[in-house]
């Protein structure tokens, strides 16, 4: 006989069984929740809290007074450097500290461990294969995290967390490597999984990604421009292809090179950048070679090899004479050229502007002509490889004084004594060369304007007023000639009256010697 057992008994036997079960099924790690491990994350120093934590939490989700001390941009660097950085021992009440937490950081790590704290953060532990560092992510459900002024990050932050690991804690996450973004934050050691030894993490991560991979860096080199006959301008395109590169360009005479201009980051990117280089020193008129060479982690990569020809020395000046009046003043030469250019003057009374480069002025510094004779400056302007361009400044002498207005009268010779009487008239003369030829008048020459006769034995200058003079030493029995030529002023201002000059002839032999 079956004894039954009655059925109160038998409801609560199986109600006992359910609940067995469902408590060593745990709940699956699928569902969101707040729950830890039992381990020593999941309290805050013995505090348990459900939305946002307890120690320094206004420093963690940038709301504390120093917030706006922070430098956003961030500082490219590594996790073996941050875990070596010097920081003091934290407490749970100190102020943002400077100039540590201050500052973000980018690295590029794998994430090894997530956890979900009993605050709501999510607990990731970075590495970088020997060192570890922690990071952290807030909820932004949280009302004192969803006042911070980065609370969208974190949302996108969380998202790919959630997304690329799952809820739930994960001790064994592997996933490809990644780049990390976050601000230096100092906690309080209380035991947490991954922690730095030097209490340092990034508190809170504002962007994380994975990194790209990369390959050797794209080049083209591209046609130079701003050519001068010494000078040029190198360009390109370069690709990084997600690894920091660096480039630079070859140049030289073959293709072999033998120069290369300074090396300069282009940066990660996965887009071309455009570049470029100056270069000088250059030949004129000549063709050299050029490529542009990008390096990265990947390896090298060398540009197409391209030509350029420097420009060919040209040069004019402008106009080919300058002519001036006797006073000093300075008169200018245009200068049309693609070159440096020298000049030169071959007179001390003119100087000019001594060089230059390009297109340009000359400026000509000219003296008095203290003579009434004109005078002519050479200036020569010289380019490497050009023939050299002479140019003039031609300058007028000082005007002659106005002639005397007649001879002398009653011209006569007695033993070869000459007399006479002053000229007349509205301009009266400055005195009066007397010349004389033992051949006939025609032998006597007029005197030039401007240029003074001295006195010697067929030449004697009379002043006004004296009215005679004495030819001596003169051969017996020899016919001689005189003619004489009245004049104004003195020395290169001197202006003669040639035209009527009296005549008078007189052998030796009556005269008295």
């Amino acid at each position: 006989m079956k004894t039954k057992l009655p059925t109160t008994i038998l409801f609560a036997t199986i109600c006992v069984v359910l609940l067995l079960s469902f408590i060593n099924a745990g709940i699956p790690d699928n569902i969101p929740h707040n729950r830890l491990d039992n381990d020593e994350d999941s309290m805050e120093s013995g505090k348990t809290v459900t939305c946002g934590g307890v120690e320094r939490w206004a420093v963690k989700v940038f709301t504390d007074p120093l917030a706006n001390t922070i430098d956003w941009t961030p500082k490219t660097t590594s996790i073996a450097h941050l875990v070596a950085i010097s920081t003091p021992t934290p407490n749970a009440s100190m102020p943002r500290y400077q100039p540590v937490e201050d500052s973000t950081y980018v690295v590029s790590c794998i994430i090894t461990i997530k956890k979900d704290e009993a605050d709501s953060d999510f607990h990731i532990v970075l590495s970088d294969g020997v060192h570890t560092l922690v990071g952290e992510v807030p909820n932004p459900n949280c009302a004192s995290v969803a006042a911070s002024p980065k609370a969208a990050q974190f949302v996108a932050a969380r998202n790919w967390v959630i997304q690329n690991i799952g809820y739930g804690n994960k001790n064994n996450v592997n996933l490809p490597p990644v780049t990390v973004t976050g601000v230096a934050f100092i906690d309080p050691p209380h035991g947490q999984t991954g922690a730095a030894p030097n209490n340092l993490e990034l508190h809170s991560i504002i962007d994380i990604h994975f990194t790209p991979v990369g390959s050797a860096p794209g080049v083209t080199t591209q046609d130079a421009t701003l050519l001068t006959t010494t000078s040029a301008r190198l360009n390109g395109l370069v690709n990084p292809n997600n690894l920091e590169t660096t480039c630079h360009f070859d140049w030289g005479l073959t293709t072999n090179y033998g120069n290369s201009t300074a090396s300069f980051s282009v940066g990660s990117g996965s887009s071309g950048i455009s570049v470029g280089a100056d270069i000088s020193g250059l030949m004129a008129g000549t063709t050299y070679h050029f490529r542009l060479v990008a390096t990265n982690g990947a390896g090298t990569t060398n540009g197409s090899d391209l030509n350029l020809a420097t420009l060919s020395p040209s040069l004019s000046v402008a106009p080919s004479n300058q002519p001036v009046t006797a006073a000093s003043v300075s008169t200018s030469f245009t200068v049309t050229s693609n070159s440096n250019w020298m000049v030169s003057s071959d007179q001390s009374w003119c100087i000019p502007t001594a060089s230059g480069s390009g297109n340009g002025i000359i400026i000509a510094n000219y003296l008095q002509d203290s003579t009434t004779l004109l005078r002519v400056a050479h200036i020569t302007v010289t380019v490497a490889g050009q023939t050299p361009v002479v140019v003039t400044v031609t300058q007028s002498g000082l005007p002659l004084l106005p002639e005397p207005t007649n001879n002398p009268l009653n011209f006569s010779c007695c033993n070869i004594h000459l007399q006479w009487k002053d000229a007349t008239g509205p301009l009266l003369p400055t005195g009066y060369l007397i010349r004389m030829s033992n051949i006939g008048f025609n032998s006597i020459g007029n005197p030039v304007d401007g240029i003074p006769v001295p006195d010697g034995q067929f030449d004697k200058n009379v002043p006004a007023g004296v009215q005679e003079v004495f030819f001596v030493n003169l051969t017996n029995n020899i016919t001689y000639y005189f003619k004489s030529f009245a004049y104004r002023g003195l020395g290169s201002s001197i202006d003669y009256k040639t035209d009527q000059a009296p005549v008078i002839q007189q052998a030796t032999p009556s005269c008295n010697n």
